[in-house]
């Protein structure tokens, strides 16, 4: 992760996860899941049109499954990717990844909010994944990355816990809300209906078409988030 209001505790555990020989324990699943982690995938792909965006930012990027797709990616079509996370991510992932040395690819080792002034101001596709609920003020950090969007881009950010859809699935379908993998806090009391439908009408109040989507059932948590997409399509208002 690469945000400075983590705990020590938090920022220790996830420079530890990136120790892991593999790709899935250093992103915190199990290896089991290997086959969810193609589908996640895929998804943001297909969801995006991700094989068309060539400047791409990749926020806790991790040094996985994610972040080897994506280079693999860029040495088909060509797309210039930046990867953020804390230094021991980061580390790992250019030990392992020579090619990121060349000019195609930029990484950014820190924390949020300092890492801001390394990024640029014109990508076309933003993803955050499986990050947003450990800041403290997500609305602030979702307003921030939006305005690094050029027009026509795209800010993806999935993985989102909402303790109203998780109470609704409870209350109706108690095994569907049950995670298939065991999670070690309960992140879902960081937003909920009312906390994304004020980002959504934050955003769109600005310019940005914006929406909430509810994730494939086959997906570990899908009985507690959901992800928002956020498309800049014109010129937008300061936010």
């Amino acid at each position: 992760m690469i945000f400075n209001r983590l705990s020590k505790m938090s920022r220790s555990h996830f420079a530890k996860l990136a120790e892991n020989e593999n790709d899935l324990e250093r992103v915190g699943r199990p290896k089991r899941a290997e086959l969810v982690e193609e589908m996640i995938f895929n998804h943001i792909v297909t969801t995006s049109s991700l094989d068309t965006r060539k400047k791409i930012l990749d926020i806790g990027c991790g040094c996985g499954t994610f972040a080897k797709k994506l280079i693999e990616q860029s040495k088909r079509n060509g797309s210039e990717i930046t990867f953020v996370d804390s230094s021991e991510v980061i580390s790992v992932l250019k030990k392992e990844n020579p090619e990121l040395d060349c000019e195609q690819f930029k990484t950014v080792a820190g924390y949020y909010p300092d890492i801001i002034k390394n990024l640029d101001s014109d990508y076309d596709f933003i993803l955050v994944y499986s990050v947003v609920h450990y800041i403290r003020q997500p609305e602030r950090f979702i307003r921030i990355m939006s305005q690094l969007l050029s027009p026509g881009g795209i800010l993806f950010v999935g993985d989102i816990p909402n303790q109203n859809k998780k109470t609704r699935f409870t209350t109706h379908s108690p095994e569907f809300a049950k995670p298939k993998y065991s999670e070690d806090k309960d992140f879902t009391k960081r937003f909920s209906d009312l906390k994304l439908l004020r980002i959504l009408w934050m955003l769109r109040k600005s310019g940005f078409e914006s929406y909430i989507f509810p994730q494939n059932d086959s997906f570990p948590h899908s009985g507690s988030r959901e992800d928002l997409v956020i498309f800049r399509t014109t010129e937008i208002k300061k936010l």
